[in-house]
């Protein structure tokens, strides 16, 4: 709660946002603090939500919904990871399904193999540090001591893995989303496609057609295999579609208003995709029905 107030104390003073947000790479967000990090690092949640509001007419205050996603615990590990895209149910799902995964395959490794061979090693390398006239008496006892050991390390791991599982499901269990926030402005009507449950190809055939409002989630670059390349991070945009000009206009996607005949141009890196390239990048789509 303190860095959110002091978060917001501190944007309150910066210059008042007026017009869309297209400069998120200008140096002026990083006066602009978002949790731990700032709104140049990982603000472009947040801006695609106030883009969003800004061109349905909603008056908005920029200090204010940064607090509002923090407070509804929409931003993710303290703003790091910026504005969570998908809804709150499917990670809390993943995150179970992780521990679940591991629980099974790593945890018994760990107990029974890892464990008794590093208590092997801190007990040798313990005797090895007295004197011979200890070691002595200690050597004969060795099985028995590294037993201990072990034991003492297996409650201590067993101990240590409950507590970040338990700690894990709470967090993703109070965990919100984009629409949650949208929701604190009266927007209550949208649809989500997300990855893995859709691909880009039924959100842009289902949920987009019935919207001119799109807040669309991605990761930014392809790796030289064609694979996703997670180091670089993922973006979110605000996009609106204008039925008289049939074209699409992304804000934050780089510098200026982008415009496209396709939602999926907007995910082809600078234009240098192909339509199948790009469809790999999709995380989220959310349709706004306004």
């Amino acid at each position: 709660m303190l860095i959110i107030e002091n978060g917001f104390n501190k944007n309150s003073q910066n210059t008042p946002v007026s017009g869309y947000i297209n400069d998120q790479n200008n140096r002026k967000w990083e006066d602009w603090d978002f949790g731990l990090t700032t709104m140049k690092n990982a603000g472009c949640g947040v801006i695609s939500i106030y883009n969003f509001l800004y061109s349905t007419g909603t008056q908005v205050d920029l200090a204010t919904l940064i607090a509002l996603v923090q407070y509804s615990n929409a931003d993710l590990l303290l703003g790091y990871f910026g504005t969570n895209p998908i809804p709150e149910d499917l990670m809390f799902i993943g995150s179970n399904l992780i521990f679940t995964l591991f629980n099974i395959i790593a945890y018994p490794i760990i107990i029974e193999i890892v464990i008794p061979v590093v208590a092997g090693l801190i007990v040798a390398l313990e005797i090895g540090l007295l004197s011979w006239f200890y070691q002595i008496f200690l050597w004969p006892n060795y099985p028995a001591l590294v037993l201990g050991v072990s034991s003492v390390l297996q409650i201590a791991f067993s101990v240590a893995i409950f507590s970040i599982e338990t700690f894990v499901s709470y967090y993703f269990w109070q965990l919100n989303d984009i629409t949650d926030v949208l929701g604190l402005y009266g927007v209550n009507n949208s649809l989500t496609s997300y990855w893995p449950l859709n691909d880009f190809t039924s959100f842009e055939q289902g949920a987009a057609l019935q919207s001119k409002y799109i807040i669309l989630t991605f990761f930014n670059e392809l790796s030289s295999d064609g694979n996703i390349n997670i180091e670089k991070g993922i973006h979110t945009i605000f996009i609106y579609y204008d039925p008289i000009t049939n074209k699409y206009y992304g804000y934050n996607n780089g510098y200026g208003v982008e415009i496209h005949s396709d939602l999926w141009q907007f995910m082809s890196y600078y234009n240098t995709y192909s339509k199948n390239d790009s469809k790999k990048l999709f995380v989220s789509g959310i349709a706004v029905i306004q």
